[in-house]
């Protein structure tokens, strides 16, 4: 019987552990439903900052890698921007209850859209000045794990 070496087997550690601690992929339809519901609905002029290409629908939590510069593709919507980062803070993964959504959308209002600077406005003062909850750019913990999620998979694992 062969011995596994004391590298492999903390390689092999390292990357279940890497893999765990990876953010789920949470697009979800009835986010987006609820995020419209809420705030889009019954507001004609926020609905073009919402239905926008760049900025709106997936992108009110995603962010589009493949637009920076430079472009940086095979990362597909894993990325969530600090607007998707909290909400997933707030809901067990693959949520579809309305109600919990709802609720979770109603906490993350409140949270600062830069969790580093306490003068930044809130989420939910982002959306009424009628602007999107977020800034486009990603969540560093998000892109930290979507680009580990992208060598494993180049790596062939």
């Amino acid at each position: 019987m062969k011995k596994v070496s004391p590298f492999v087997l903390v390689l092999s550690v390292a990357v279940v552990g890497l893999l765990l601690a990876a953010p789920s992929v949470d697009a979800r339809k009835e986010y987006k439903d609820a995020f419209y519901e809420k705030y889009v609905d019954d507001n004609a002029d926020y609905k073009e900052v919402a239905d926008a290409k760049v900025g709106g629908r997936c992108w009110l939590c995603h962010v589009n890698m493949s637009k920076f510069d430079p472009p940086e593709k095979g990362l597909g919507k894993r990325v969530r921007n600090n607007y998707g980062f909290a909400l997933s803070q707030f809901l067990e993964e693959k949520e579809k209850d309305a109600e919990k959504i709802a609720e979770a959308l109603e906490q993350v209002a409140a949270l600062k859209s830069d969790p580093e600077d306490d003068e930044s406005p809130t989420f939910g003062e982002l959306i009424e000045s009628g602007k999107l909850p977020h800034d486009g750019v990603p969540n560093a913990d998000d892109l930290e794990a979507a680009r580990a999620w992208k060598a494993e998979k180049a790596a062939g694992k």
